[in-house]
């Protein structure tokens, strides 16, 4: 985007820049008079003598813009002390319906060639878009007479320019810069917007397309350089093109912009003004078309015109409410502004012809300009949201893949952590029972009988509380303060602990995977009291501690041990840490020889 910036001020540059030497337009722009009446039956002959009476008095330098609708034939005169070199006589109006120009020196006329707009550029005298008549050298004093037939517009060009051939060769040059750079522009972006539908398949890239296509079509019929060419045989698409390709590019950004664009409500104040824009336009169209069918019926093309603009003017708004809402950036619609503005200056302004070339260059094509820029701005917009799109769909499949691998290692960890601990716990507990009833059966002592069956009950109530430590039940937050009681119960009767319990919570103010979570640390926190402490009395509290928190504390009486020494298999801490992080949570342990106190803090479901 800052490149095309760079390019267009460049454009402007190299137009502000450049030099026409000996340039007289100013002058003769203001010696250019028109006839002070109109008629249709004057001939060049007529039109000398009215000069002779003096009849050639109305200046056409406050202005440039002209209401030709009184009659077919309007006549201006200007006069050349010495003609001492071949100069070209431009008339900065592509729509011109007829021109003839008569050079008069020696009481003799010439007669030049006459300009027709429906002529191709291709059978003109100079190949150039714009009405265009070469005089001659001759070294005389010369009068030239210009007879302008352009009565089917609302409006006329009058600027007039006299260049030598240098200057000529310039202005076709920066002329021909402005549109190829232009057309340009436009082109590779709609072969961007065609590529992105070609690999995306998204169907409204189709409706911008034919924004751009449109645009692009707008841009040459106003320049003039193919119009004559393709439709000089068809008078109707000659005098109505230009109006139904504005309604297209109305119709067809309002159709891209309600399809593109994420409107952040259903009953949308902006898509209603851009569904308001799509029926204006095509209303505007169905006129058209019963104007060519019903070729007689005659409807003036400035009712037409009102309700494209009006239309254009919505689509502004829309993007500003868009902007409010901060659906889409500023730039989009500072961007639509400024080229509805300037389109409409270039409508509404008329401007004295007695400017410079680098001026009315810059008039004629600055609207145009910033339709570009606006162009390469939408385009930048849909790029950058199409590979934000596509950058966060990788993102999206990466993080997926990267949470799927550390759940896989996670509950590989966690199984292998579980086993090793089950190992241990059996040997721990077992293993002993085992080796004192091997060794009690090898003695054969009176007492032996009494010694196993001690041996064998101690071993039965340690099987049923490892079990009973080990089992997990489907803990949800419906049942969760159930299974907690019942939890609590069994131990008491499996063990020589007390067990005593306070929970003064609602089950619905924890989530499944919390309540869970908290089975677990509870079982491991008691188990580790009952096995490791020697404690006589363990005490359990969940209590809510304020509006977003809920306390876990559990107490016992036991010997307690060093915080500071714990292993990855001490009393099976580290399991119960990595629980307390998954939930979020925090714990606080104090140990020492007359007891343990945990306390964990947990957020409630957000």
């Amino acid at each position: 985007m800052k490149k095309t910036i760079k390019l267009l001020l460049l454009l402007f540059l190299i137009n502000a820049c450049t030099v026409y030497e000996n340039d007289i337009s100013h002058q003769f722009q203001n010696e250019i008079k028109m006839l002070n009446f109109k008629s249709d039956s004057l001939t060049i002959n007529s039109a000398i003598k009215e000069y002779e009476k003096g009849n050639f008095t109305k200046p056409i330098y406050k202005k440039v813009f002209y209401t030709l609708k009184d009659a077919e034939n309007t006549w201006l005169h200007f006069k050349i002390d010495s003609l001492k070199e071949d100069l070209h006589l431009i008339l900065w109006n592509s729509y011109l319906k007829k021109g003839m120009v008569y050079l008069v020196a020696n009481n003799k006329y010439e007669t030049l060639h006459n300009h027709k707009r429906y002529k191709p550029l291709k059978n003109r005298k100079i190949h150039f878009r714009l009405p265009t008549w070469k005089l001659e050298k001759n070294n005389l004093k010369t009068d030239v007479f210009i007879q302008i037939n352009d009565n089917d517009r609302h409006l006329s060009n009058f600027k007039f320019l006299l260049l030598n051939s240098n200057n000529f060769l310039k202005f076709t040059q920066i002329d021909k810069n402005y549109n190829v750079i232009i057309s340009t522009f436009l082109i590779i972006l709609g072969l961007i917007i065609f590529i992105f539908f070609a690999v995306q398949r998204q169907f409204n890239m189709l409706w911008y397309l034919g924004y751009i296509t449109f645009l692009i079509t707008d841009f040459l019929i106003f320049k003039g350089i193919w119009y004559n060419d393709l439709l000089y045989n068809y008078p109707f698409l000659f005098h109505n093109l230009k109006t139904i390709t504005q309604a297209l590019i109305v119709l067809f950004g309002a159709l891209f912009f309600l399809q593109f664009y994420p409107f952040p409500k259903k009953k949308s104040i902006a898509k209603s003004l851009l569904k308001i824009a799509i029926f204006s336009t095509l209303g505007v169209l169905i006129m058209l078309f019963i104007k060519f069918i019903f070729n007689d019926m005659q409807f003036n093309l400035y009712w037409f015109w009102i309700p494209i603009r009006i239309a254009a003017i919505l689509i502004v708004i829309a993007h500003f409410i868009l902007i409010f809402q901060k659906v889409i950036p500023l730039y989009l619609g500072l961007a639509f502004f400024l080229s509805m503005l300037f389109g409409l200056i270039h409508l509404s302004i008329n401007p004295t012809p007695i400017i410079s070339i680098q001026k009315a260059f810059f008039i004629e094509n600055f609207s145009y300009l910033t339709a570009v820029l606006e162009t390469v701005l939408i385009t930048y917009y849909i790029l950058s949201k199409i590979i934000k799109e596509r950058i966060l769909a990788i993102k999206l499949k990466q993080e997926n893949l990267k949470l799927r691998t550390n759940f896989q290692n996670n509950l590989l960890k966690n199984q292998h952590n579980e086993r090793n601990e089950l190992v241990s716990n059996v040997h721990d507990t077992f293993g002993g029972y085992l080796e004192a009833l091997k060794l009690r059966l090898l003695q054969k002592n009176d007492n032996t009988p009494e010694k196993v069956q001690e041996i064998l009950d101690a071993f039965y109530k340690d099987y049923r509380y490892l079990l009973n430590s080990l089992y997990a039940p489907k803990v949800n937050s419906e049942n969760f303060i159930e299974n907690l009681i019942e939890f609590c119960e069994k131990l008491n009767q499996l063990s020589n602990s007390t067990i005593n319990h306070n929970f003064s919570i609602i089950n619905s103010q924890l989530s499944q995977e919390k309540c869970l979570h908290l089975y677990r640390i509870i079982s491991e926190l008691v188990t580790n009291a009952i096995k490791h402490s020697k404690a006589s009395e363990i005490k359990i509290n969940i209590k809510q501690d304020s509006v977003n928190e809920i306390i876990l504390e559990v107490n016992d009486n036991g010997i307690g041990f060093n915080t500071n020494s714990i292993t990855k298999k001490g009393f099976g801490l580290n399991n119960i840490k990595q629980r307390v992080e998954q939930i979020k949570a925090k714990i606080n342990i104090n140990s020492n020889n007359l007891g343990t106190n945990i306390l964990i803090t947990i957020p409630k479901n957000e």
